[in-house]
């Protein structure tokens, strides 16, 4: 008889986990819904392909709106880059982007210098834990200290790692994003339509972005795997562009810290034959364009997109969609 109510009281609080995360999976794909899974979604749909992958983290996420790059070049173009993304989930999106796509004809790539800093992102990226069906995803997790196999059985267990952010998110309100136009658009958004300081005030010192790490040397690691997905997407036929993006103040940048790490991305670009483009130096981007020193406004984003598409525009072949090879200066 014990045995028997024991294995009742067993079945039964099975019974309500699995129906409590089922409760809490929905709530939690809605909030999110704009982060992370919009772009798992995007990746993991065997349709549709796109001609071009923007790829990075937030200051290409807000940056680029594919609407501007597809009306001057003619094609169709996604952003699968993501707030806080590092060099592994970027690896990550790709992998599953061409497992489960005809491979883009051209790929951006917007570089930081974050990308080669071990940041481990996807110890925070839980959204994934939603994913684990798929091996790369399983892989990948599995890496970052997750236990995968006892999670994708018990799916419920998966809250039990969440930190306290995202639990407490489960019971915030749905925050609101403003729609306007063309934002959000096929992942991209912006929710800064203008200036948020007179264009000759100072620089803002406190971002509304994730801050990023910073290191004096590049950890090798990390360089590793930038350039294993650089390869993978070479191997796939993929034309590859590495952005600079704009800075509203550039003079931080020319240390030996930061002019290391630029200089790693050059050589890269000079050694695997990538095209690149120095957003970073144009005059086109006065300060009034950014929210703080790397990452644009709505007109901002604009004018950047604009110049993203007459570059690809520009560097295209005649008639055909594949970009010039061009070895990079």
């Amino acid at each position: 008889m014990y045995i028997k109510r024991l294995l009742i009281v067993i079945l039964l609080s099975l019974g309500l986990a699995w129906l409590l995360g089922y409760y809490f999976d929905s709530r939690y794909k809605k909030k999110w819904k704009w982060l992370v899974f919009d772009k798992a979604a995007t990746a993991l749909s065997p349709e549709p392909s796109y001609d071009i992958l923007l790829l990075g983290n937030s200051r290409v996420y807000t940056g680029l709106n594919p609407y501007y790059i597809d009306s001057i070049t003619g094609l169709n173009s996604y952003n699968l880059a993501l707030d806080g993304s590092d060099e592994q989930e970027m690896k990550l999106l790709t992998t599953l982007y061409l497992q489960h796509h005809q491979a883009p004809h051209i790929v951006l790539v917007g570089l930081d210098n974050s990308m080669l800093v071990k940041y481990n992102i996807l110890k925070e990226r839980f959204a994934y834990l939603f994913y684990l069906e798929h091996d790369s995803v399983y892989d990948s997790m599995k890496r970052h200290g997750f236990p995968t196999a006892l999670i994708r059985v018990f799916p419920f267990l998966k809250y039990s790692f969440f930190d306290e952010y995202n639990r407490a998110s489960l019971f915030r309100p749905q925050p609101h994003l403003p729609v306007t136009g063309h934002n959000p658009y096929k992942g991209f958004i912006n929710i800064f339509p203008g200036p948020v300081e007179p264009s000759t005030g100072p620089i803002i010192n406190k971002t509304p972005f994730r801050a990023l790490p910073t290191a004096k040397t590049i950890n090798d690691t990390a360089a590793l795997v930038l350039t294993q997905t650089v390869e993978l997407l070479q191997a796939n036929n993929c034309q590859i562009i590495f952005l600079f993006p704009p800075v509203r103040d550039r003079s931080a940048e020319l240390t030996g810290r930061f002019l290391k790490f630029e200089s790693f991305f050059i050589n890269l670009a000079k050694s695997k034959n990538i095209t690149m483009m120095r957003a970073d130096t144009m005059e086109l981007f006065s300060p009034g364009y950014f929210v703080d020193n790397g990452h644009l406004n709505v007109p901002g984003s604009v004018l950047l997109s604009q110049a993203v598409g007459n570059f690809i525009r520009d560097h295209m072949q005649p008639g055909s969609i594949p970009i010039k090879k061009e070895t990079a200066r």
